[in-house]
């Protein structure tokens, strides 16, 4: 099924241009021929570093621009995955992935797709709906019930309706009665999105409307083993205050490292570094980019100059100091210029000034 399969996700840079890089190199590392797009959001093409379009094209990937501004109101980052599954594609099924998401073996899209069904693990825990009473709010909207079905959410095994992670989420594109499975989440969602009774639905938004999208289209699911949606995120041994918690924190540890994921869903990469996977991304990228590690490509992607984020933890220490020492003083108000440089926009950071022309290694190259 890989000839009718697309693998998307979402290139929104700079923050996803390091995860996308590593994600598709990942895809291509083991399954060269799958059909793959990236999608950006049509308002920060201006942004998209053309080291990266020549990194997709020499990858057979190509980057497609969506239209976000003015989807959602307020603004819903979240909400860019439902605009890329909207998105036209030559193939039936559409397997959407997070893009802080890598792909550690090869795989037949056809195991886990069918038509007529969505393909999704469960959420980890009740990220939302842990009151029962939430879940009618967001299914009488459209004159549904709420499934009497059950799933055990994947870390904590509590018992709910259909309630899904949606860093991997794959679908067939079209209903029975030819309708488009992404047209109705997204309709689903928007609708959602404007009901006051439905309460904390940001940022799970997505993760809500999914299951009753799914309901809507007269759709089934593939309920997916968490190997196709491999949490990485732990706590370290050290961070343990007790020895039943380091008993605790270690066996989460051992279980990651012997998984065998399909697909590793990292969310930051300090996840992967005291795990067996810790020099998978400085892998992957030497052999597929120029770049010999994720530290590499980072800081050569940032440059030196100061950050916002660097800056703002400092000025708030400061400032809640009433008697301050004349070193701090003078120190405060440099970091107050600074800050106020950001609020301007008289700093802004240059990305990708210490990149190369090309990231593609040298190989590639000649």
């Amino acid at each position: 099924m890989q000839n009718n399969t697309s693998l998307i996700f979402v290139v929104d840079p700079p923050n996803l241009v390091i995860d996308a890089i590593l994600l598709l190199a990942s895809i291509r590392r083991h399954m060269p021929d799958i059909h793959v797009v990236g999608y950006c959001p049509a308002e920060k093409e201006d942004k998209l570093p053309p080291q990266l379009v020549e990194f997709f094209n020499a990858n057979n990937a190509s980057i497609e621009f969506m239209k976000t501004e003015g989807v959602f109101a307020p603004a819903y980052k979240q909400g860019n995955k439902l605009i890329a599954a909207q998105a036209s594609r030559p193939t039936d099924f559409t397997l959407f992935l997070d893009t802080d998401t890598l792909v550690m073996r090869p795989f037949d899209p056809a195991d886990i797709l069918k038509s007529g069904e969505i393909a999704a693990a469960p959420e980890g825990r009740f990220t939302w709906g842990k009151d029962p009473d939430m879940w009618p709010s967001a299914y009488t909207i459209f004159g549904l019930d709420v499934p009497a079905e059950r799933i055990a959410l994947a870390k904590t095994n509590a018992s709910s309706p259909p309630y899904f992670n949606a860093g991997v989420v794959g679908f067939a594109n079209d209903t029975a009665d030819g309708r488009r499975f992404a047209d109705i989440w997204m309709d689903t969602a928007l609708q959602i999105d404007a009901d006051q009774q439905v309460r904390g639905r940001r940022p799970w938004l997505d993760q809500i409307a999914l299951p009753v999208a799914m309901k809507r289209a007269g759709f089934g699911f593939t309920l997916l083993d968490k190997k196709w949606n491999l949490s990485m995120t732990h706590k370290r041994v050290d961070q343990a205050d007790n020895d039943g918690k380091r008993r605790v924190f270690q066996k989460i540890i051992d279980d990651l490292n012997t998984a065998d994921p399909i697909i590793a869903h990292y969310h930051n990469h300090s996840a992967m570094k005291d795990l067996a996977y810790s020099g998978l991304t400085d892998e992957i990228l030497s052999q597929s980019t120029c770049f010999h590690s994720y530290d590499d490509i980072k800081s050569r992607m940032i440059g030196d100059a100061p950050r916002k984020g660097d800056i703002m933890p400092e000025f708030h220490t400061l400032k809640r100091i009433k008697d301050k020492t004349p070193e701090q003083k003078e120190r405060f108000r440099v970091v107050d210029a600074m800050k106020r440089k950001f609020q301007s926009g008289e700093i802004q950071r240059q990305y990708y000034q210490d990149w190369p022309d090309s990231i593609l290694p040298a190989s590639v190259r000649r």
